[in-house]
């Protein structure tokens, strides 16, 4: 075995580098997405009678669904809402159907494609308001951590006021995945209608990112 002591060549010249580096770190957390990015009409099933009163009909209307009692509806990850936690709006099987003579009724033809029978008891409409309600939802949450570093070398042959600065930054160093909010009628890639107009399923899978991934940047500027 073969040792050897005092202080080695490269340590010295590491010591030179880091000798006066100055180093900068920025963190940002957000424990949920601001109020622009909520899930405005979270879990919206598209079409039907407009009960929101968006002035539109067909597939631009809105509808809350039923949030189903007990059930975890953010699970996170890529699959950020757990749709088999809602079904479509429903009312009292008593309700009798709407017509022209009654339009408080239960809008006719409701749903016909969703993948579960409506609870015992009650029928699935398309003019009721689901209970999930405004704003219920909040999106991801964001966290991102800046790195940099930089150092001023002299060159006194030139001036003495004169420098070589290097620097090194690294924008979300721990390239943490930031995901997009869901939002209305698949904005970005990203739907907040777990289910269509007629009841059929729809993805809800997070697809887009609201920060780049882990970005490194290296550069040289000279001051005099």
């Amino acid at each position: 075995m073969a040792s050897q002591e005092g202080e080695q060549p490269w340590n010295l010249a590491l010591a030179h580098v880091a000798t006066g580096a100055t180093i900068s770190c920025v963190v940002v957390s957000v424990c949920a997405a601001p109020a622009r990015t909520v899930l405005g009409a979270a879990i919206a099933w598209r079409g039907g009678a407009d009960p929101l009163g968006t002035g539109f009909n067909g597939d631009f209307s809105m509808n809350y669904a039923n949030l189903i009692p007990g059930c975890k509806a953010v699970q996170g990850g890529v699959n950020y809402l757990n749709t088999a936690c809602f079904t479509p709006p429903t009312a009292p099987a008593s309700l009798p159907l709407a017509t022209a003579a009654n339009p408080f009724g239960c809008a006719p033809l409701s749903y016909t494609n969703a993948p579960v029978a409506a609870p015992a008891g009650q029928q699935y409409c398309s003019n009721v308001l689901g209970n999930s309600g405004r704003n219920k939802f909040y999106g991801p949450g964001l966290t991102t951590v800046d790195f940099s570093v930089f150092k001023n070398f002299p060159i006194n042959k030139i001036s003495e006021t004169f420098n070589v600065q290097f620097r090194a930054e690294f924008f979300n160093v721990l390239n943490h995945t930031n995901f997009l909010s869901p939002g209305f009628l698949n904005t970005f890639g990203q739907n907040n209608s777990a289910f269509d107009f007629d009841g059929s399923p729809l993805s809800t899978a997070l697809n887009q990112t609201s920060t780049a991934s882990r970005q490194i940047q290296l550069g040289l500027k000279l001051v005099w």
